[in-house]
């Protein structure tokens, strides 16, 4: 592997080793995809711009874990929080843009890509990850991972990064952190199991707080309990009802976008899940003591 530094964030591998054995290559349909890792950047730091960046798409695997900040990100056409913890897991020709306006966020990120003479591979994170452990696998493309597991995540993509430092890079090393970070992934169902209810409605709510169909009954049949039993259990954790949880995630996600882009206010609306931009600035002028335009001007 080749390496180059790349600012003082991290480290950047491209190209495979020229011999030794190639463990993370997959046959699909009778071909035989190449595995190639194209980038591992550590503590990556993105800060807001007032300029909108526009999701893109390509023919790469991409695993991104964020450290610290705050912010949004773009993910299939919409939006949603970026935090502490946050593992975002895309496949190709799924748009997305990582550090849209928003905030500031410091990242671990993994590109890799599995290729073929004249192909790439380009099934879903979740299709791969089951064709690599041999079962199958329930991978969100958004996940809030056990404290537990975001540590041992985070841990391994550390060790991934310093281990190119050496030139050079030690390929059977790099196989066999990758393919524990793939079981890591793979186990992240099995440690969420014990996670509580409240947690759940938080997870659940936290990646859908856009989407108007996220009613409490819709929550109630996700997490397979009754919504008055969420209710009371989330209001004695949270302080609030997961409606209003809900509330608060689209106007700190408007704020957001009302500071760092351009973006009128009616889109800004649709885009944290108000479908009428009057209620969305009713709501917004409730919560923040201001309406969005005068936010707008003092951001």
């Amino acid at each position: 592997m080749h390496l180059s530094k790349i600012d003082t964030v991290g480290y950047v591998a491209s190209g495979q080793p020229r011999n030794g054995p190639h463990f993370l290559d997959l046959f699909q349909e009778g071909v035989c995809y190449r595995y190639e890792l194209l980038s591992a950047h550590l503590w990556e730091q993105h800060v807001s711009r007032r300029s909108p960046r526009a999701e893109h798409v390509h023919d790469v695997y991409h695993l991104v874990y964020y450290l610290a900040g705050r912010g949004v990100l773009r993910l299939k056409g919409q939006t949603h929080p970026v935090g502490p913890g946050l593992l975002v897991c895309t496949a190709p020709n799924e748009p997305h843009c990582f550090t849209p306006p928003g905030g500031r966020v410091t990242y671990h990120a993994l590109t890799f890509a599995l290729r073929a003479q004249t192909s790439s591979l380009k099934c879903s994170f979740q299709a791969l990850l089951s064709a690599y452990l041999g079962r199958a696998v329930r991978l969100a493309d958004r996940s809030w991972p056990a404290p537990e597991m975001a540590d041992g995540i985070r841990r391994r993509m550390e060790t991934i990064g310093h281990g190119l430092r050496r030139a050079p890079a030690d390929g059977c090393d790099h196989a066999r952190n990758m393919i524990g970070l793939l079981a890591l992934l793979g186990a992240q169902e099995e440690a969420q199991a014990p996670r509580s209810l409240v947690a759940r409605a938080c997870q659940e709510l936290e990646a859908r707080f856009a989407d108007p169909a996220l009613t409490l009954a819709a929550l109630g049949l996700t997490l397979h309990a009754a919504p008055e039993h969420i209710c009371r259990q989330f209001r004695r954790e949270m302080g609030v009802t997961p409606m209003q949880y809900r509330q608060q995630l689209r106007i700190q996600a408007a704020e957001s976008l009302l500071r760092y882009t351009h973006l009128p206010c009616k889109a800004i609306a649709d885009r944290v899940g108000y479908r009428d931009p009057y209620v969305f600035a009713k709501a917004y002028r409730r919560h923040t003591g201001q309406p969005p335009t005068q936010a707008r001007r003092t951001g």
